[in-house]
């Protein structure tokens, strides 16, 4: 069955047994059937069983069904199921045989998705000469024929009309009952996806918010490592000056001015990353990455923070 998410069903591709629950169908063809003595049986809509016949007359499974006269029946069983689809209401006709049927269609939103027949009575007293005839045109024993005709009740028109009435109304409410159901199903699994859905948008969106709170922390570190290196050498070239040992035949000022520079090259790389992480995230900037030799790039940035490392007592050594 094809549905959308507000759980509506394609009711072309909908069986009966979707909608109702066939045992208890079953059941309540069987107790109907008894007590009005009228056999029954419910067919999807290609006319195929999905119950077991109820309160079968001998005359029909003893005679007719186990004849020629078994295609007629099938055939006059199907002509009373499409005339009753197509008016969208019990219909009551006679079968080759001379006995009353009728097809209830069991119908949602006006398309049929199964029929109950019932019937296998008469309105009136059979004629002997007629039974006589249809005994011989499907090879029966006449005698025994005609006494099992005997024995099928005779009810009147209005009883078969409410009888047919019943069946249609009890099995369409039956079906209409099922298809609610099968809805709010539908529609409580639909939900159940959508909450499912969202519930991973939100670890998602928890997950990305945790990125970004360890993409901020690490880029904080990252910015004030090099500036208090920078720093950090300021101060020393300050207290070279002030102490009167800063020449520039000294050492000193290269080697720090060359940290300074380095740690300020470190900075606009670091600023132009996260410049270029927000080219990419919109669209304006495509990776290409490609292979480079790590251990230098790691080396410069260990031995840049030699000078700074000294003056907290901490001696670093790349190996």
């Amino acid at each position: 069955m094809i549905r959308n998410i507000n759980g509506d069903i394609d009711i072309d591709s909908l069986e009966i047994k979707d909608v109702i629950d066939i045992k208890l169908l079953q059941r309540f063809q069987d107790n109907f059937a008894e007590s009005m003595d009228i056999a029954s049986v419910t067919v999807d809509k290609n006319g195929n069983p999905v119950t077991d016949p109820s309160f079968y007359t001998s005359f029909c499974n003893d005679f007719v069904h186990t004849t020629i006269g078994d295609k007629r029946c099938a055939e006059s069983h199907r002509k009373g199921g499409e005339e009753a689809a197509r008016t969208g209401k019990p219909y009551i006709y006679t079968c080759h045989t001379g006995l009353i049927d009728f097809a209830a269609p069991i119908l949602i939103k006006g398309k049929q998705i199964g029929t109950i027949l019932g019937g296998q009575i008469l309105t009136k007293k059979p004629e002997q000469l007629r039974y006589i005839q249809i005994s011989k045109e499907i090879g029966v024993d006449d005698n025994k024929f005609v006494e099992s005709v005997k024995k099928i009740k005779i009810i009147t028109e209005k009883n078969v009309a409410s009888a047919a009435e019943v069946l249609f109304i009890v099995a369409n409410a039956l079906s209409q009952i099922g298809y609610e159901e099968l809805k709010l199903k539908r529609i409580s699994k639909n939900l159940e996806i959508e909450v499912q859905n969202k519930n991973l948008l939100l670890e998602e969106s928890k997950e990305y918010n945790n990125l970004k709170t360890q993409l901020f922390s690490t880029i904080s570190h990252e910015l004030k490592t090099p500036i208090n290196i920078i720093y950090s050498s300021l101060q020393l070239l300050e207290k070279l000056y002030k102490d009167s040992q800063f020449t520039f035949t000294t050492e000193s000022f290269p080697s720090y001015s060359k940290i300074m520079k380095q740690n300020c090259h470190r900075l606009i790389r670091l600023i132009n990353n996260v410049i270029d992480m927000n080219k990419v995230e919109v669209g304006f900037l495509s990776l290409h990455l490609k292979n480079d030799n790590i251990i230098k790039v790691i080396e410069d940035i260990t031995l840049s923070v030699v000078e700074y490392a000294k003056l907290t007592n901490i001696i670093v050594i790349f190996a």
